[in-house]
């Protein structure tokens, strides 16, 4: 596949992403879009090939957050959010914030002059 090719994929890929992950939400959904078109047209005369080839690993990895990263929530009553979590949502463990837990104390550092 020639870099020409690569990049359109990737101009798509990127356009598909934003379509699935920000689905219903109008406003997220134009500003992701209009990003990704500024982003490209900002390189779009670009020619050395290393150059792309990194900014198209660039747009490879965005398109990956998007799709493992980043979730939907809507408010469905007051205080209670729904999450759109989809198939390929990294799921981690998640710790209630206690504002209680001890804070430790930060050793002293020594000056150079001191050792």
């Amino acid at each position: 596949m020639n870099i020409r090719s690569e990049v359109f994929s990737c101009y798509k890929m990127l356009f598909r992403t934003t379509k699935i992950v920000f689905n219903g939400d109008i406003a997220a959904l134009d500003a992701s879009r209009q990003k990704i078109r500024e982003e490209f047209n900002k390189n779009r005369f670009l020619s050395d090939e290393k150059a792309i080839r990194d900014l198209l690993k660039v747009g490879r990895d965005a398109d990956e957050f998007l799709r493992r990263c980043i979730v939907q929530a809507e408010e469905v009553k007051e205080n209670h959010y729904m999450a759109r979590i989809r198939d390929e949502t990294i799921l981690q463990d998640n710790f209630l914030f206690n504002p209680d837990a001890p804070i430790p104390a930060k050793k002293p550092r020594k000056k150079c002059s001191e050792t």
